[in-house]
């Protein structure tokens, strides 16, 4: 899979829906959208748009930042797969087997959860 590492996904600011995916962001381009910096970026052909954030310890204490970013990319209508590092870690799995058995999972059957799925 051609995984993108932080490219940028740029929102409409009224609506919510994606407008731009771009490797960098112009400086004419800074205040037109809302912007976030997913971990990983993955477009399928029959899937669509595909995030996967990788949450380390910050992301326990910053609860409610994580969750707006959570349902932002919901909203969005992205598939979001949030990968929490202390979680992988307990299940003896390395970050790149995780991914992998999410990637397929979601392939495969289509979803991943009610909004979106950890690890």
């Amino acid at each position: 899979m051609n995984f993108r590492r932080e490219w940028f996904v740029g929102f409409d600011k009224e609506t919510g829906t994606v407008r731009r995916i771009t490797e960098s962001v112009a400086y004419s381009e800074v205040n037109r959208f809302k912007w976030r910096n997913p971990d990983l970026l993955y477009i399928h052909k029959r899937r669509g748009l595909i995030v996967i954030e990788i949450d380390g310890s910050i992301h326990d204490k910053k609860t409610d930042k994580t969750s707006r970013r959570n349902k932002q990319y919901v909203a969005g209508h992205i598939k979001l797969i949030v990968i929490n590092l202390t979680n992988v870690r307990a299940t003896n799995r390395t970050l790149e087997e995780a991914i992998d058995w999410k990637m397929e999972k979601l392939l495969q059957e289509g979803h991943i959860g009610t909004e979106y799925d950890r690890v």
